[in-house]
């Protein structure tokens, strides 16, 4: 109940003393004893008559600000039911988005965000950017933390049986682990001094087409 609060009606279902109708209960800010506020069974529409409300003059006697407390509040001129309203919205209707908001922590705006997610950018490379940023790329140390091998240590190959579309969010992480092959390849023959056979280069691009599906063009 610290959220929400008792939206008058005809005042039927609301307590004249322990309810927060009119902006705290009453036994409270009177400093009711404990042991006697389940003893008030007096209900608003006890009060009201003629869509006013009439609190008797012994009541305004014994407590002078009680009619300056119960005045803020306006009685409807229409008959409807009282109702639990939240506190933090206008319209008193508690939204999922209210809900969200009110329940996750405050999080700071990034000032980035704006340009990774734009329309002028494909939402693979925005989606890879945001997992870049955020240390959610599949990198041998975020794999290995999830319990999963790690491809880079790996020896031998594996069969794929199919492909995936373009503009898949894998598409670029599988084209890198296809160009990472070719990269280290390269640099292999570098190293052995052996890039400049061109009987030596043509059996690596011959070899690495046939595993990836990449050709050269002619």
């Amino acid at each position: 109940m610290d959220n929400s609060r008792l939206q008058l009606g005809n005042g039927s279902k609301i307590n004249f003393w322990n309810h927060d109708w009119c902006g705290s209960a009453l036994s409270s800010l009177f400093n009711f004893p404990h042991h006697v506020q389940p003893n008030l069974h007096s209900t608003v529409s006890d009060y009201i008559a003629n869509q006013q409300l009439h609190i008797p003059w012994q009541l305004q006697q014994s407590f002078p600000s009680l009619i300056s407390h119960v005045t803020k509040v306006t009685i409807p001129i229409e008959e409807k039911q009282d109702q639990l309203i939240w506190k933090h919205s206008k319209s008193g209707v508690l939204s999922l988005k209210d809900a969200y908001h009110f329940t996750s922590p405050a999080r700071p705006k990034l000032d980035w965000t704006r340009f990774i997610w734009n329309a002028a950018i494909p939402p693979s490379k925005s989606f890879m950017m945001w997992r870049l940023f955020h240390n959610r790329l599949s990198t041998d140390e975020n794999l290995a933390s999830r319990g999963f091998l790690l491809p880079s240590m790996q020896e031998g190959f594996f069969d794929c049986s199919r492909g995936v579309r373009q503009g898949d969010p894998l598409s670029p992480l599988l084209f890198g682990l296809a160009e990472e092959v070719l990269s280290r390849g390269l640099t292999k023959l570098v190293d052995e001094g052996t890039s400049s056979n061109i009987q030596v280069l043509s059996s690596f691009f011959a070899r690495y087409a046939q595993i990836s599906g990449q050709v050269i063009n002619p």
